[in-house]
């Protein structure tokens, strides 16, 4: 080969790898621009492009990223790939006034997905009927009669959920792949779990309870009628330390078993890009005493006997990277950026778990 040759072959070469390096990586914790602090609803680190994790010992968590997309954003699904994603969890269902549709983007986010070769799944937004949102009429102590019909109530209303998620996966006439993903295989679904009483000022702390124990019924009935005509699907909880602190871990103890088995998807942002799962070090939020609350309902609901459940971290909403569009009052477009650590399944007393192999208990 001529010299000439070879200085256009690396002229080419240098060319291309400039074109794929489409957006940078970063490592946690770490200075990153989050000023102000939210746009919107939406918080977390404003970055270009994928976030690793540290350990406490400096080296990197063995993980691989990813977004979460819905209706609300528009993407380049090649530049997912070429900024270093694997894969994504996009939604199937657009909810309002008491009634599910289609998430008008699914079908084509899928298709998009699958055309770059991005592993990808489904998750499903459950949401109550407005009503029993509303609970400041658990102020008082039910009687246990009372209290059997509110879990019938909240019970049917997850069996409704659920056959509304069967009816959009045949809208779609979409199935559920079998993905292997960050050392898992399996049908995975996530089921996202965030809503919070209508009327949360006017309740106290015994309604709180109530309302834990009754949407944890709701939920588990969901699962339990979805995987009636699914066996082989995993579901993945989505949910903020927040619900799972206030409300979700007053499951009773026949309901728990079932919320203790899930892995976990959890929303968890910080500033600096921060693991939020556990960390050794507190220093991070003295002087802040809600942030370490925080902290310490990220690990109840993490971790359980198997280890760490929290096998997905969405650590910020506002990565600037692969999101098109324009921007709109001053905000650039963006989206979700998520973590998927290294996992594995162990067997526990409440049965398989799917836990981080880095954060395995001994």
């Amino acid at each position: 080969m001529s010299i000439s040759r070879i200085i256009i072959f690396v002229g080419l070469y240098l060319i291309a790898s400039v074109a794929n390096a489409t957006c940078p990586r970063f490592a946690a914790p770490s200075q990153f621009a989050d000023t102000p602090p939210s746009w919107g609803n939406d918080s977390g680190p404003i970055v270009a492009g994928f976030v690793d994790s540290k350990r406490p010992a400096g080296n990197l968590f063995d993980l691989i990223h990813g977004v979460d997309l819905d209706s609300y954003n528009a993407v380049d699904y090649s530049k997912i790939i070429d900024c270093g994603g694997k894969f994504a969890i996009v939604r199937i269902n657009q909810h309002a006034n008491d009634h599910d549709s289609l998430d008008e983007l699914f079908s084509a986010n899928m298709a998009g997905l699958a055309e770059q070769q991005t592993s990808a799944f489904p998750y499903y937004f459950f949401a109550l009927p407005k009503e029993l949102r509303k609970i400041a009429k658990f102020n008082g102590n039910l009687s246990d009669s009372d209290e059997a019909q509110f879990r019938k109530i909240y019970e049917s209303a997850g069996v409704q959920a659920a056959q509304s998620f069967l009816n959009l996966l045949k809208t779609a006439k979409y199935t559920v792949p079998t993905n292997e993903i960050s050392g898992l295989k399996g049908m995975f679904v996530a089921v996202d779990v965030e809503q919070t009483p209508l009327d949360a000022a006017q309740a106290n702390q015994n309604a709180a309870k109530y309302y834990g124990t009754f949407y944890s019924v709701a939920v588990c009935s969901w699962i339990k009628a979805v995987t009636v005509g699914l066996p082989q699907l995993v579901p993945v909880l989505y949910t903020f330390p927040a619900v799972y602190g206030d409300y979700l871990r007053y499951a009773k103890p026949d309901v728990n078993p079932c919320l203790q088995g899930l892995p976990v998807w959890v929303a968890r942002t910080y500033g600096n890009g921060w693991e939020a799962i556990r960390e050794t070090d507190p220093s991070h939020c003295t002087g802040t005493p809600s942030l370490c609350a925080t902290d310490k309902l990220v690990q109840q609901l993490c971790e359980i006997q198997g280890g760490n459940r929290c096998i997905i971290h969405q650590y910020t909403h506002r990565g600037t990277a692969i999101a098109i569009g324009k921007p709109s009052k001053g905000i650039p477009p963006h989206i979700d950026l998520d973590r998927f650590y290294t996992s594995k399944t162990v067997a526990a007393p409440a049965g398989t778990q799917y836990v981080r192999i880095e954060d395995a208990f001994k």
